[in-house]
Formats: structure tokens, sequence, C-alpha cells
């Protein structure tokens, strides 16, 4: 049975007490104050349920004992900074990942290959991809497009200037989209059977999407996630399991182990003194050190 809902409006003074009436530990009301009305308090919100008390196996709408604003605070910062580093990562992989498809399908099937739907396999859909990436292209107003437009009368640019303007998701598609062929012997640059891969790549453009939302990735529960994977005996539907992937693949650039110590220093430094740290371990999918 559903209700109107009735909850006023609060001031961040009001908000702040809202948070004291139910357990909160606030040492410093003007900077919660400061931080509510730069973050925002439902963004801010998400970050304490794993402090809120829980009775007969439901949250209740007090906080456990002890627990102090600046944990949420800390929660909020973690979570910021593992987007930025997640976001880095895919980074690395989406600018090989065109140079490398770029190259191979340019040399195999020429600069205007991509327009011919042969080249792909049968079940793939080219027409709905070339009028994606043909949308992308007129969005992107890049200089060199439009100096080709101006200047050739050919349909379509070269592949090597529209694959620049390509969204990862459209990237992902295209390597989706090759023959099998094609897509192993794309895959073993980045030494990974060419099924893994194309999931893998997949899951990376929804998690580079909730990253560039400034969505919540800490704890969320995967709506695309990898299938179960023998490499990583881990929860398949967090996000522990897409740090597991970015830094397999990231041995690529040489850049695996640099990552992996500024992943492990952000975890060890947000977990410190939280007095939830094992709840923090398990809502990221990963076991306690």
């Amino acid at each position: 049975m559903t209700k109107s809902y009735d909850k006023p409006f609060l001031t961040f003074e009001q908000l702040t007490q809202s948070l004291k009436d139910k357990g909160m530990i606030i040492d410093d009301e003007v900077q919660a104050k400061d931080e509510l009305s730069t973050i925002g308090y439902y963004r801010l919100k998400a970050y304490s349920y794993p402090f809120k008390e829980v009775k007969n196996g439901l949250r209740i709408n007090e906080f456990k004992p002890n627990t102090n604003w600046k944990h949420i605070i800390n929660l909020y910062h973690f979570d910021r900074k593992l987007r930025l580093l997640v976001m880095e990562a895919i980074e690395w992989i989406e600018v090989i990942l065109r140079t490398q498809v770029m190259h191979f399908f340019s040399e195999r099937y020429g600069a205007f290959g991509y327009s011919d739907k042969d080249n792909f396999h049968k079940n793939f859909k080219h027409k709905e991809w070339i009028e994606h990436i043909e949308r992308e292209g007129c969005r992107s107003k890049n200089l060199a497009i439009e100096h080709f437009e101006k200047n050739y009368n050919d349909k379509h640019p070269p592949l090597w200037m529209l694959i620049e303007v390509m969204s990862f998701g459209s990237l992902s598609r295209f390597y989706s989209g090759l023959k099998i062929e094609d897509q192993q012997e794309i895959a073993q640059y980045f030494k990974t059977p060419h099924a893994k891969l194309k999931q893998w790549l997949h899951v990376f453009v929804y998690v580079r999407n909730i990253c560039a939302h400034h969505s919540r990735l800490w704890n969320t529960t995967l709506r695309i996630s990898p299938k179960k994977l023998n490499d990583f005996n881990v929860p398949h539907n967090k996000i522990f399991i897409v740090l597991l992937m970015l830094s397999k693949l990231l041995t690529i650039p040489k850049k695996q182990a640099t990552w992996e110590k500024k992943i492990h220093k952000l975890i060890k430094e947000a977990t410190k003194d939280n007095p939830n740290k094992g709840k923090v371990f398990k809502m990221l999918g990963m076991c306690e050190e």
C-alpha cells in the first residue's frame, strides 16, 4: 500500500540536527554544514547506510554507537578517488583498443572498410552502428573531420579520423561486431581470449558511465557484470572484480604495478579507522586483507 510523501524541506542546520538526533557524532557542525551545502545531503546519505542499525534484518533510521560524521565523509572521498583511479585505468585500455582496432582493421579492409557490412560478422547490426557513429562524428565538431568533409566527396571519413570521435560504447560495439578471427587477432595483443575481452569491454563501458555520472561505485551491485570467471574467486557483481579485470589488462601498457599500488593504498587508508571495515570490504566484493 502506498502513501503520499509528506516529509518537509529541511535547511542545512535542520539536517545537521536530524543526523545528531539519530545518533551521529558531529565534532565540527560548521564544517558538517559546509559539506552538506557543497556535496548534498542525499548524496551523502547513501554513504551512511553501512553505519545504520539493523533490527530483525531491516536497516532502521538510527546510527550504530560511535558513528562519526567523518566516517561518512571519508567513505565519500574514498569512492570519489576510486572512481578517478578506475577512469584512469579504463582510459589507458580504451586508447590502446582504439589504436589496435584502427591499425588492424584499416590494414585488412582499408580506410573505409568499416562502411561495408560484409567486413563484420553476419549478426552485427551494422546499419544501426553506422548511423550512430555518424551522429557522434557530427556532434564532435572535430576539426579533422570538418576539414575532410569540406575537401573530399567521400561519404564517410577514413577510420583513423572517425575512431577518435567514437564513444567507448561504439568502440566496444565495433570490436564485438568484428568477425571472430579478427577479434582473435586483436585480442592477442591483450593476451586475453577474444570472448572474454569482448565481455570485459562491455562491463568497462558500463562502469565508465557510472564514474562519469559521479554515481556510487564502491558498493554498487553491477547490473552488467562478467560471467563467472575462473580467474578470480570473488563475487562477479561487485566492483572489486572489475579492479582485478582492469589490473590484468594493464600489464600491456606496463601500468599494472603502479596502478595496483594506488588502489591498495587507497583502500588501506579508507578503512584504517573505519569501525565498519569488514562491511566496507564485503560491499566492495573482496575479503579482508
